[in-house]
């Protein structure tokens, strides 16, 4: 579900295309909804907002919305790699299982 991961060089985070799960998911539309039903001056709600929340809630994994850091970051999650295998290979392991049920 997760289309490619490039290897980085030099950094601790990851970024992850997560276009496929956006789809899966239905996290364009959940956006395109809440951004509707609130407040004009707050700014839109992004489908990766709503993939963040779902894989808190699926994967208890905490990933940071990639349109957040600009357009550039759109359908992409950024991941901290700064910790332990074990740890991240828990984090990893939480999300195929979250993935699996889609």
């Amino acid at each position: 579900m997760i289309r490619k991961y490039l290897r980085p060089q030099a950094t601790y985070l990851a970024w992850l295309d997560v276009s496929g799960v956006i789809e899966k998911v239905g996290a364009g539309e959940q956006a395109a909804r809440e951004t509707k039903l609130q407040d004009a001056s707050k700014p839109a709600v992004t489908p990766e907002m709503i993939l963040e929340r779902w894989f808190v809630e699926k994967a208890k994994v905490h990933l940071n919305p990639g349109s957040s850091y600009g357009t550039g970051g759109a359908a992409h999650m950024r991941m901290n790699l700064g910790t332990s295998r074990k740890l991240i290979a828990k984090a990893l392991d939480n999300m195929s299982a979250a993935l699996a049920k889609l």
